[in-house]
């Protein structure tokens, strides 16, 4: 169990020059408690996790859609402008990054649908709540469903391999 007073007054000073607004800290609590619910203990996770939603989603540790848009037809422009092969509508749903870790393709929100018991692939939002992002995050990096590669690989009983 992570202390949480003493683990925000040290990010709160280390990561974010001294101030938290509840917004970060509801982001980040959405992310220990996933944390917590999982039993997991390489600290060296948690940080890289962490760290992953500060460069993925900037300070405010919160979901967001790509781009930082704020709606699903900005979100949805957006990609398009940029031609990205996912910007194609399937379902009604145009299956763009959204999340902590901004999972994007209709394969992909279709296997976290059957991981997590969620349907993603009609309420691809979803992915926008932080419990369902954080729990989002925990399975694609544990299992290395985004990159093939687990958090074991780097971080494990031989070595810690950051990069």
């Amino acid at each position: 169990m992570i202390s949480r007073g003493k683990f925000f007054d040290l990010i709160r000073e280390q990561s974010f020059g001294g101030v938290l607004v509840q917004p970060q800290v509801d982001g980040i609590n959405a992310i220990l408690d996933e944390w917590e619910r999982r039993k997991l203990k390489d600290m060296r996770w948690l940080a890289y996790m962490l760290a992953t939603v500060r460069r993925e989603c900037g300070p405010m540790m919160q979901p967001v859609r790509e781009g930082f848009k704020d709606t699903d037809g900005e979100a949805r422009d957006y990609v398009r402008r940029k031609g990205y092969r996912y910007a194609v509508e399937a379902n009604g749903h145009v299956y763009y990054g959204r999340g902590l870790v901004q999972i994007t393709w209709e394969a992909n929100y279709r296997e976290m649908s059957e991981l997590l018991g969620i349907d993603l692939l009609d309420e691809p939002d979803l992915a926008l709540k932080p419990a369902i992002a954080s729990q989002i995050m925990f399975e694609g990096m544990i299992r290395g469903t985004f990159t093939g590669k687990t958090l074991a690989l780097y971080f494990n009983e031989r070595g810690t391999d950051w990069t």
